[in-house]
């Protein structure tokens, strides 16, 4: 990640506040999967109950903690809109939302059957393809050193995914 990410820091598509935050987001991630981990296998919490008591814990760190009122009045003006009968925009965020809940609860149940690290390696490598997708597809550009590093991830991912298969295959 570190080497994507000077490489990209170099056609300026990441600066250094926005490595921070995705570090602090990395560290976070990895303590929330390792916290859920524990609560699908040891207490055996219900992938539906951990979906629904995560999400009602990160609304309320919304509510508490991020900027977010300075959208209020966009918001409102978009409320508007749909009470006056534009509601295709509110039928796109309530389908988001309904998509957002149904990849939470497949992750849980996904991650419910392997290791907490095996869950956050098939993670990384799926953002790592998304960035070499985006790149292809969308024509984003990247640096060599970008792209070293998003090689080494997925690399990283295959072998996570593969060495543990060879290990229980032998006698």
């Amino acid at each position: 990640a570190g080497v994507y990410f000077h490489g990209a820091s170099a056609l300026d598509h990441t600066t250094r506040f926005g490595a921070e935050v995705l570090a602090a987001n990395g560290v976070l991630a990895t303590l929330d999967r390792v916290y859920q981990k524990r609560q699908l296998s040891e207490i055996n919490l219900s992938a539906g109950a951990l979906l629904l008591t995560s999400n009602f814990g990160g609304l309320l760190l919304l509510f508490a903690l991020l900027p977010w009122r300075d959208e209020l009045p966009a918001f409102a003006a978009r409320a508007a809109l749909w009470t006056q009968g534009h509601s295709s925009d509110l039928v796109a965020v309530l389908l988001s939302c309904v998509a957002g809940l149904g990849i939470g609860y497949t992750g849980l149940r996904f991650q419910k059957l392997v290791s907490a690290s095996t869950f956050l390696a098939a993670q990384t490598g799926l953002r790592a393809f998304l960035a070499v997708l985006d790149h292809f597809l969308l024509g984003t550009r990247l640096s060599h050193v970008s792209m070293v590093g998003l090689a080494v991830t997925l690399i990283g991912t295959v072998m996570c995914w593969t060495e543990p298969k060879a290990r229980s295959a032998a006698p």
